[in-house]
């Protein structure tokens, strides 16, 4: 998903929300929950507006082909993030990594892999 965005899947930035977690705090969520914890829990660093997102990706790749420009009409109103919560897993120990941290971190790992050109 990432890959597609930076070569340019999308011609405008769409006017919603996206909520992400690095796969490394996912998984050490379950190994905190199976050591620590029981319940159900919500496993998520942050959601954000698409326009947030793509232009952190920017920011990181700058000669990237993430859209600049919103795909919204006159009146629209911009989409606001989900609110989640997930307070039950870092009162268990659990700090998430930013989104900066995994988007730079999914790009240097695609650049290794001769993914981007």
């Amino acid at each position: 998903m990432i890959l597609d965005w930076l070569k340019g899947s999308r011609e405008k930035i769409p006017n919603d929300s996206m909520s992400f977690v690095d796969v490394r705090d996912t998984a050490a969520a379950h190994i905190l929950l199976y050591e620590k914890g029981q319940g159900r829990h919500l496993c998520i660093a942050e959601s954000q507006h698409y326009k947030t997102t793509y232009e952190l990706l920017k920011k990181l790749e700058p000669t990237s082909k993430v859209p600049t420009e919103m795909d919204m009409k006159e009146g629209d109103e911009m989409a606001k993030p989900t609110p989640f919560t997930c307070k039950s897993l870092e009162d268990l120990g659990l700090k998430f990594r930013s989104v900066e941290e995994t988007f730079k971190d999914t790009i240097a790992s695609l650049k290794e892999k001769g993914l981007m050109a």
